[in-house]
């Protein structure tokens, strides 16, 4: 929302405030909404942006996105603040039918556009030189983990299973997924 924060202060500025561009004086800014929000979400926003909630979350989330692993590498997902669970819960309605732990993967490491492409039904898990993942560090993970598999199962990518636990636990970087630290 940093972005969208910008026209109001350029706005506010304009109007005779005085704000810096480290700064957002929500109390001002709350008046000048963007062009593209009326004034009453735009302050709804401000005043929850206000709250002391959001102002303890807000630095967190900014530093976990910043945050660099031991290769350098920044952590990034595509799914949106939800939490995993609450994702594969909503993705499990949506499509009516169990998610495995390799679409959440999927899911959550494309591109929007690769995404929306894998859940018509375009790509198979299986063509993921196709994939557009949204890191280099998600391609690599995936492609040591196909190249495992094919070690594990052989080159007829039609006889592998859905995906394998233990295959993806021990291509994931140090640091890296969850299901590594805790088994899942």
């Amino acid at each position: 929302m940093w972005e969208r924060r910008q026209e109001p202060k350029k706005k506010a500025r304009k109007a005779g405030h005085i704000i810096g561009n480290k700064e957002d004086k929500l109390d001002i800014i709350c008046e000048f909404p963007p062009k593209t929000m009326s004034r009453d979400i735009w302050r709804s926003l401000c005043l929850g942006w206000s709250l002391k909630k959001w102002q303890n979350k807000s630095p967190s989330g900014r530093n976990n996105r910043a945050n660099a692993d031991n290769r350098d590498y920044i952590s990034r997902h595509t799914s949106g603040s939800m939490g995993f669970e609450e994702r594969r819960i909503y993705l499990e309605k949506k499509y009516g039918r169990k998610i495995t732990w390799l679409e959440m993967f999927f899911h959550t490491h494309l591109t929007k556009e690769c995404k929306t492409i894998f859940w018509a039904g375009e790509l198979d898990i299986h063509d993921w030189e196709e994939f557009e993942f949204c890191t280099d560090r998600s391609k690599e993970t995936y492609a040591d983990y196909m190249r495992n598999m094919i070690e594990l199962y052989g080159s007829d990518l039609s006889q592998h299973p859905a995906g394998d636990l233990d295959v993806w636990a021990k291509v994931q970087p140090p640091g890296g997924s969850r299901s590594r630290k805790y088994g899942t």
